[in-house]
């Protein structure tokens, strides 16, 4: 005798196999297994029938199954998986603390392949550095000579300093490979000084201190990057006053294009080194070589300890000079325990 749960099981299969045949689903092997599924349904125990799953074989789909552009497949986890997700830099704690929610492949979020749209740590918020002005007043009033701030975690240095020169919180795009980066009122140069070589890089100038600096070996006289930093304010080393010299162009009043300078030793932050004016260009070399004169100089020299530990002591700096200091501390605390243990 069959119990009330096979005879409701029953009547729902017949209901669903009528409302295939209106559909024109139920021919051939689809009505055969169908029938064939119906009568095992019926002299199942109610036992085993309780056991079965919610969803019947052979029952319509939901409708939630059967929505345009969502492919059925034989396990219900491959429909419920989640894509990969890719926190912003305002929210890493806070996804942390809570499960990435699940998005369907015609979320607006993810593009093609399962990566997320959204930017992540080291993003820029879209906007591109040419297009804005660098904050030149606020560097020059509160950074020269200093190192700048540390990003937070998972940003790069560049990408700390870019925000930094655009006063916004987030950097704006801009080529994060290229050591020049390009704003509408000034061009930054950006410099790492190789702790075997960093003695090469500053000379002794009048007035002040010059900078030898190679552009990319992708650019030539003729490359718009190039032709921008040729427009930058000219000094003259052998002018005994060091008095920058008259800004020489076709016009002869083109205003100069501001350059600015920010120089890192290895495993430390930027130090923000002022302005450069232009000494001279080889245009036969390959990559082109620039000497730059440091107008700032004289100022981070006198009252900047960052800029000074940048520069090796024959030049008057002190780098390299803190670990020598060390030492001879620690010689003198060994000689002083020597004694006491004498005494």
């Amino acid at each position: 005798m069959s119990s009330d749960y096979e005879r409701q099981r029953q009547a729902n299969i017949r209901a669903n196999m009528e409302r295939l045949a209106m559909l024109g689903l139920a021919k051939g092997p689809v009505a055969a297994s169908a029938a064939a599924v119906a009568g095992k349904v019926a002299a199942a125990s109610p036992r085993a029938a309780a056991r079965r799953n919610t969803v019947a074989v052979g029952e319509a789909p939901s409708p939630a199954e059967t929505a345009p552009g969502t492919t059925l497949r034989r396990s219900s986890r491959s429909r419920t998986s989640t894509l990969r997700y890719e926190p912003e830099q305002e929210d890493d704690v806070q996804d942390e603390r809570k499960p990435a929610a699940p998005r369907t492949k015609q979320s607006p979020k993810v593009k093609h392949g399962g990566e997320s749209s959204r930017p992540s740590s080291s993003s820029s918020s879209g906007r591109s550095c040419k297009d804005m002005m660098a904050c030149v007043e606020t560097l020059q009033t509160t950074w020269l000579g200093r190192q700048l701030p540390l990003p937070a975690v998972g940003a790069g240095l560049k990408t700390a300093v870019m925000a930094l020169v655009a006063g916004t919180r987030s950097a704006p795009a801009f080529p994060r490979l290229s050591g020049v980066q390009q704003w509408k009122n000034a061009v930054c140069l950006f410099v790492n000084l190789d702790g075997n070589t960093y003695d090469n890089t500053f000379s002794q100038a009048q007035g002040g201190f010059a900078m030898t600096w190679f552009a990319s070996a992708q650019t030539n006289m003729d490359s718009p990057v190039i032709q921008r930093l040729l427009k930058a304010e000219r000094y003259d080393l052998k002018n005994d006053d060091s008095a920058p010299s008259r800004q020489s162009t076709e016009a002869g009043l083109h205003k100069p294009e501001v350059v600015l300078l920010f120089c890192r030793l290895l495993m430390e932050p930027y130090v923000y080194c002022g302005r450069l004016a232009l000494v001279w260009v080889d245009p036969k070399t390959s990559p082109l070589k620039f000497t730059w004169f440091l107008k700032d100089s004289s100022s981070m020299m006198a009252s900047c300890p960052d800029f000074q530990a940048m520069l090796p002591p024959q030049l008057g700096g002190t780098r390299g000079t803190s670990n020598d200091d060390d030492s001879a501390n620690e010689d003198e605390e060994e000689e002083e325990e020597e004694e006491e243990d004498q005494d």
